[in-house]
Parts: structure tokens; sequence; C-alpha cells
């Protein structure tokens, strides 16, 4: 049968690919948001990569706390990042920078 260091390395490689599963499922949420708040906004989305995970301690047990920067243009020459910020897999806010946008065509602006 298996001994007892047998049993422990399999639940060690058991968590990993557990926190693997749970980490790329989060990056196609955040990729989707991204991807939703682009087009809602009329913006062009680039990419998006994980810029911080981190595992914290809250009232409730802890939680992985994952900010997420993703690339965008406005104006089809110009790149901005925002970020998006997540608590496990809600997500808590969205920062964006200040960007060009692109007038219509027969409107001014003063």
């Amino acid at each position: 049968m298996f001994d007892l260091s047998t049993v422990v390395m399999l639940a060690v490689v058991a968590c990993i690919a557990g926190l693997f599963w749970q980490f790329r499922q989060l990056g196609e949420q955040a990729q989707r948001y991204a991807i939703h708040y682009c087009k809602q906004n009329q913006l062009q989305y680039l990419d998006i990569a994980l810029y911080q995970m981190r595992l914290r301690l809250g009232r409730r047990g802890p939680y992985w706390h994952s900010r997420y920067r993703f690339g965008f243009s406005s104006d089809h020459e110009s790149r901005y990042e925002g970020e998006l910020q997540f608590s496990n897999r809600r997500l808590l806010k969205i920062e964006m920078p200040v960007y060009r946008t692109i007038a219509a065509e027969g409107e001014h602006l003063e």
C-alpha cells in the first residue's frame, strides 16, 4: 500500500494542482471583465496580466487578493493600463487612468 510520505506527497501535488486550476479560472474571469468593460466604454482591449496575488486574512478567514493590469487603447495609437482588483473571485474595483478620447464625426471639442 502507501506509506505516510507517499500520501503526504499526493496531498501536496493535489493542492498545487487545485491552486493552479483556481488561479487559471480567476485569470479567465479577469479577462472577461476587462473585455466587457472595454466594449462597454468603446475602448480597444489589448491584453491582461496578473500583477499581484496575495493571501490575506480577513474576518471570515483567508482569501486571495489579486490585481490584474489590462492594456487598452482609446484612439488606436496610445496604450493605457487599467487595473482590476479581486477578492477571491469577486471584483472589488476597476481603476482607470485618464485617457484621450476621439471626438465623433461632426462633434467639436471646445
